[in-house]
């Protein structure tokens, strides 16, 4: 690489550096098909697509939906979370990614300080440092997390994983949602590939409409989970996962039965010792996403990068063109 070469490419990222502490900064080096520029919102729908990524949150290895028995198993307690993507193996290049959780949780930083740690399905590519997301809504705390490439080298897997501390005075009947937020107030979230074609466009739209949970692809609790806690009846269907507490805890009862004693034998009892949970709570509290989060969904493609992602973009671009 020449002189000039490593100028544009130092440049790049300090540019990436500014750009990390607003998700509203338009690139203007990506490459767009048909001669756009940033004006992408019509471009590129779900239906379309011929990648069609899942992102989910997997809390504690146990699936998006967690209920414990009891709130001493959980209270003040970290759970260490991973956000995962299926169906996209070696689709993926530049990813832009909100997270936000019930502000009740205390997000744990990681050893360098960062709100989440890279997976093994972005080792290639280049991450932008996680930051926190002080714009969250009112009952919210998130955070940003991007990557970008030169090539389509994401896979399956983990992307990042963080944690969150969950408060110590949760108690029965207690819900903690988290959710993954697409987000386009000025720059657009992202998934997409390096091309930033059609069929990139399209993966993106499919990610965003039909990958995560969203007015258009509805999440539920599941019926054994309601009976154990009322409030998640009425949880919001825009939701990707939760941490929730049982309304009431198992109880244990011990039921002695005699059994009668045989002709000119010893008298016998046997003992039986059972377990039950008491009924579920009937409380109707509602868990809802607060009135002025963003909504979800994508109207098309609509690649005004979010963040850090484009910068590294650009910087791989143009350590390409002139090495």
């Amino acid at each position: 690489m020449n002189k000039n070469s490593l100028k544009k490419v130092m440049s790049a990222l300090a540019v990436a550096a500014v750009a990390a502490s607003a998700t509203s900064v338009v690139a203007s080096a990506a490459q767009y098909p048909d001669g756009q520029k940033t004006d992408l919102t019509n471009y590129g729908t779900s239906a379309d697509a011929k990648t069609n990524p899942v992102l989910t949150i997997n809390v504690e290895g146990k699936g998006n939906e967690v209920v414990y028995d009891k709130a001493s198993d959980i209270a003040g307690k970290t759970i260490t979370c991973t956000l995962d993507v299926s169906g996209a193996n070696l689709k993926y290049a530049s990813t832009g990614l909100h997270v936000f959780f019930d502000s009740r949780y205390e997000l744990v930083l990681n050893e360098k300080g960062k709100a989440a740690t890279k997976g093994a399905a972005i080792e290639d590519l280049m991450p932008a440092a996680p930051k926190e997301d002080p714009t969250a809504p009112e009952g919210f705390k998130g955070f940003f997390v991007a990557t970008a490439g030169a090539e389509d080298a994401g896979l399956d897997g983990t992307m990042w994983t963080f944690q969150l501390k969950v408060p110590e005075d949760a108690k029965k009947g207690d819900v903690f949602p988290i959710d993954i937020i697409y987000r386009n107030e000025g720059a657009e979230d992202l998934f997409i590939n390096k091309a930033v074609d059609e069929d990139g466009c399209n993966m993106q739209a499919s990610a965003f409409v039909k990958g995560i949970f969203n007015e258009d692809r509805a999440f539920g609790a599941s019926a054994a989970n309601v009976e154990k806690v009322a409030a998640l009846a009425n949880i919001d269907t825009t939701m990707d996962a939760y941490v929730a507490i049982a309304d009431e805890e198992p109880v244990e009862t011990t039921a002695t039965t005699a059994t009668a004693a045989p002709s000119s034998s010893t008298t016998a009892a046997s003992g039986a010792t059972t377990s039950a949970k008491a009924s579920s709570s009937t409380k109707s509290a509602t868990t809802t996403k607060a009135a002025d989060a963003p909504k979800t969904g994508v109207a098309g493609c609509g690649v005004a990068v979010a963040g850090l992602a484009v910068a590294l973009g650009t910087a791989f671009v143009l350590r390409k063109k002139e090495d």
